[in-house]
């Protein structure tokens, strides 16, 4: 071991998960409701933008789904609810022809850029409830 202890850090991190979701409910609720419109708007937007041609139903069928708390982790969590062809248009596919079409995997990308913007908002959210909490 390198002498570092790190259990009073998993206490502190219980602490303001219970704070969060025990005495501030609605704001984290509320919270997880915007971030997950945030992420809504910026697949929408990679889709339009990554696919030129007219895709149908493939960008209106992106919807936020509800806000719950899922008791196994006592964190709330949200999804994103995608077109049930999504995955063939952008992991690829074979036309019936034969040809190969390539996928150009879009929700990855998008994904990928908005785990950093998350990760702020988050880190903006726990000064947040540490200040509401602590007061």
């Amino acid at each position: 071991m390198n002498g570092f202890d790190y259990t009073e850090l998993d206490e502190l991190n219980r602490d303001i998960l219970k704070l969060a979701n025990e005495t501030m409910p609605q704001e984290s609720k509320s919270f997880m409701r915007k971030e997950g419109s945030k992420v809504t708007k910026q697949v929408k937007g990679g889709l339009r933008t990554g696919y030129k041609v007219r895709t149908g139903n493939l960008v209106k069928m992106v919807k936020r789904g509800k806000a719950y708390l899922y008791p196994a982790e006592n964190a709330y969590q949200i999804r994103v609810h995608m077109a049930p062809h999504e995955n063939v248009v952008d992991y690829g596919h074979r036309t019936p022809g034969g040809k190969e079409v390539k996928g150009k995997r879009i929700k990855e990308k998008v994904e990928a850029f908005f785990s950093e913007e998350f990760e702020e908002d988050v880190l903006d959210f726990i000064d947040d409830v540490l200040d509401k909490g602590l007061s």
